[in-house]
């Protein structure tokens, strides 16, 4: 118990320097916006701006039907993980340890910034949620939840963003983490992302993860022991699938510089 607490006591430190150094700019910047956000729709009345007019609501109902934007005092982080067989198993826990490291600097840059933090773990089935909130106690034990996970299930991503699009009322900030072995989650990624700003973390392992997709080549599928030679959805459909529903992507291998290229990505999301 006591090493345990030494370890989270490490992990906070670190996750604190970092997101003070490098991530807390850019996450305060590429989620502030224009201080607006979405609060509810109404009708419409004589003198309202008709820029604001949500035109499919509209026409479903046969009238005109505006949005109501309110200043944004707080964003509503959502880390959504995917703690499957093959994002647990994979070669010196190389995926666990880069999802543990980037929940902790999104964690901790949201808490610095006075922002809530929810978690939604997953593979085949809801394992945890915890719901927001801007703690620091929350925060680790949503490090502790991430740290403490075992899971020898399949991923099921459809199930995870039906979860996520009934449980989170107010439009949030969500980042799955995740290695997207998966498909057939198009349409419950689209309804989630119409509600929210998405971003994907696609961690990968190199000498594994790209030879999925060369043909005739077999690989031990840690989600079933099984030797495969099954090719998993291509990658360029997958990017193509992200860009079609405005999810902004950030990529994580071995050989990137976690904390540089996380930096980078927040800065740069609205332009993707």
């Amino acid at each position: 118990m006591l090493n345990n607490k030494i370890k989270y006591k490490k992990l906070a430190i670190k996750a604190k320097k970092l997101s003070q150094e490098m991530i807390f700019g850019s996450y305060k910047s590429a989620f502030k916006g224009n201080g607006l956000a979405f609060s509810e729709l109404r009708e419409y009345y004589w003198g309202d701006d008709i820029k604001n007019i949500d035109w499919n609501t509209s026409a479903r109902h046969d009238k005109a039907y505006i949005k109501i934007f309110e200043a944004e005092r707080e964003i509503n982080l959502v880390l959504m993980i995917d703690v499957s067989a093959s994002m647990l198993n994979s070669d010196f826990d190389f995926k666990k340890n880069v999802l543990s490291e980037i929940s902790s600097l999104l964690a901790y840059a949201a808490l610095y910034n006075g922002d809530k933090v929810s978690l939604i773990l997953f593979d085949d089935k809801i394992i945890k949620y915890i719901k927001a909130s801007k703690s620091r106690f929350s925060v680790l034990n949503i490090l502790k939840s991430i740290d403490n996970i075992n899971s020898n299930s399949k991923t099921n991503i459809s199930s995870a963003l039906k979860f996520a699009n009934n449980v989170l009322k107010k439009r949030s900030i969500i980042f799955i983490i995740s290695d997207f072995i998966d498909n057939n989650f198009e349409n419950d990624l689209s309804k989630l992302a119409f509600k929210h700003e998405l971003n994907a973390i696609k961690i990968n392992e190199i000498n594994i993860d790209l030879l999925r997709n060369i043909k005739g080549i077999q690989y031990l599928d840690t989600e079933t022991n099984f030797l495969s030679n099954e090719n998993v959805k291509p990658e360029n459909n997958m990017l193509k699938l992200f860009k079609r529903y405005k999810v902004a992507c950030f990529e994580v291998d071995e050989k990137v510089n976690l904390v540089k290229s996380l930096s980078k990505f927040l800065k740069n999301r609205h332009s993707q």
